[in-house]
């Protein structure tokens, strides 16, 4: 792995600074490979490249200093990589509210989406993972928090998922309360439900959140009564469905 990636991955600003210093052409695109196994743990490991600006490097690993050092240097804030990951993307994954409000005010394309297996979106991540301050400057800009995308989170650290789910399922789904309330209060629809025919409060419940149960059942009119998958030939209760999906 290139020792300039490590010294922006840990934040080191001296070791960047000579390493730039001694070879400009370091700022050329990187490639990493990573191992990702398609169906889960007990599937054969596949190999995954991807070509990364050093500018994603610092955008996941919360180094803003390094990152407007890059921007400095002539990195594009607008980049995007294999199946579409952006900076702004890696900003997000990484939970950098700080890069994330910067990208923004500098006008990078918010409602971008990766492309393929997996996809999803900015607003997806955030809420999978919990990052409160960055879910709210995503909805200060308009998302349609009901667009339905992968679990990136699953994919990438448990294997697999080939489910679609929009923002208020996947915060339910992690437990993070505060997000579904906060997607509710947007507007997100608490009976959206995906091909499995789950919705946020199966999801909730099934991974036994209590919290994410009672903000969305305050909420009112949430349907607790019948999967909604159109498949299944008698109507099922949700306490009947959950942990079968």
């Amino acid at each position: 792995m290139p020792v300039l990636f490590l010294a922006i991955k840990i934040g080191n600003i001296p070791i960047v600074s000579i390493l730039l210093e001694n070879d400009p052409n370091l700022l050329e695109t990187i490639t990493i490979q990573y191992p990702y196994q398609p169906g889960g743990w007990k599937q054969p490991i596949h190999t995954i490249q991807h070509n990364y600006s050093l500018l994603m490097v610092a955008a996941q690993y919360g180094h803003l200093e390094i990152f407007l050092m890059l921007t400095s240097m002539g990195l594009d804030i607008h980049a995007v990589g294999v199946k579409r990951f952006s900076v702004f993307m890696f900003a997000v994954w990484g939970g950098n509210a700080e890069i994330v409000e910067y990208l923004i005010r500098e006008g990078v394309y918010v409602t971008y989406k990766s492309k393929g297996t997996p996809h999803g979106t900015a607003l997806s991540i955030a809420a999978s993972k919990g990052f409160e301050e960055i879910v709210k400057l995503l909805l200060d800009h308009s998302l349609d928090a009901d667009d339905k995308v992968m679990d990136l989170v699953a994919f990438f650290e448990e294997g697999t998922t080939w489910n679609e789910y929009t923002a208020i399922m996947l915060a339910a789904k992690y437990g993070h309360s505060r997000i579904v309330k906060m997607l509710l209060d947007h507007g997100s629809d608490p009976n959206c439900h995906n091909t499995n025919g789950m919705t946020p409060i199966m999801y909730a419940a099934r991974n036994n959140h209590v919290d994410a149960v009672n903000t969305l059942l305050a909420k009112g009119g949430v349907d607790i009564g019948v999967l909604k998958r159109k498949e299944e030939p008698q109507p099922a209760t949700a306490v009947e469905q959950i942990g079968r999906a």
